[in-house]
């Protein structure tokens, strides 16, 4: 633990939390921006953002300690991975980079939803434990776009109505080990349908699992479906979903062709 860091202790329905945030000194300090990552602010945050999990993926925040550290520089906002301390014992680390996060927030309207973004990695790191790599991506991100609502609608309009990428372009099969930007939107909406169809609980009953078992185990059981039978319901549940963004597509499209 770093000798600066502040701890807070953050308690809420999701149960106790420890917080250790350092304040930054690094050489964008002077950039107004980075008020929004002090010690207060971001505790205010991470506990907002537990309440949320809780509501939105079931699992509660009770027991974890989150370690925040910042860089100066790099190419991502925010990472997530999960140290142990002398005695063994879990802690999430969240890395925030400082030039990435002014760079972000000209587009970000709530840069915050990135905080409840990675929040959510450490929540699910804290129950899932070491089988937590193992895990496919697209249930690990489209959980956490799920739980940092509204960042998963967010990510499915960037991407099918204001880039103009056709359904074929974003739902192309749930994949077990390649990822990119582009399978982000697929994958909030995989988890989205879960909910939707079997229940919080259900979510919550495969998070827990998987900190026992493997996901190819888990995930056909807990669901009563193929992983193939899977991909085509996520398929059917998207085709209806783009429907409630083909307004705002058609409105780009529109100003695409103006100004072309």
């Amino acid at each position: 633990m770093p000798v600066t860091a502040i701890q807070y202790k953050l308690s809420g329905n999701y149960g106790q939390a420890t917080l250790l945030v350092p304040k930054y000194s690094g050489k964008y300090k002077n950039n107004p921006l980075t008020r929004l990552l002090s010690p207060d602010a971001l505790a205010t945050q991470f506990a907002q953002a537990f309440e949320r999990i809780l509501a939105r993926l079931g699992l509660p925040a009770d027991g974890i300690v989150v370690l925040v550290k910042f860089n100066d520089n790099g190419s991502e906002f925010a990472s997530t991975t999960t140290l142990y301390n002398s005695d063994g014992e879990p802690i999430q680390l969240i890395n925030f980079c400082i030039n990435a996060f002014i760079k972000l927030y000209k587009f970000v309207t709530n840069i915050y939803e990135e905080v409840k973004h990675e929040a959510a990695h450490a929540v699910q790191r804290h129950w899932i434990g070491d089988n937590y790599e193992s895990v496919p991506r697209w249930w690990r991100e489209g959980s956490a776009l799920y739980a940092a609502w509204p960042q998963g609608d967010v990510r499915v309009l960037a991407h099918y109505a204001v880039k103009a990428y056709n359904l074929n372009d974003l739902v192309t099969g749930l994949k077990p080990k390649k990822f990119s930007m582009i399978d982000y939107p697929e994958s909030y909406l995989a988890i989205k349908l879960i909910i939707e169809r079997f229940g919080l609980e259900k979510v919550k009953e495969i998070n827990l699992l998987l900190g026992e078992d493997n996901f190819d185990d888990v995930f056909p059981s807990a669901i009563n479906m193929t992983m193939d039978e899977f991909s085509d319901a996520v398929r059917e549940y998207a085709q209806k979903e783009m429907q409630t963004y083909e307004f705002v597509r058609f409105i780009n499209l529109q100003i695409r062709k103006m100004r072309s």
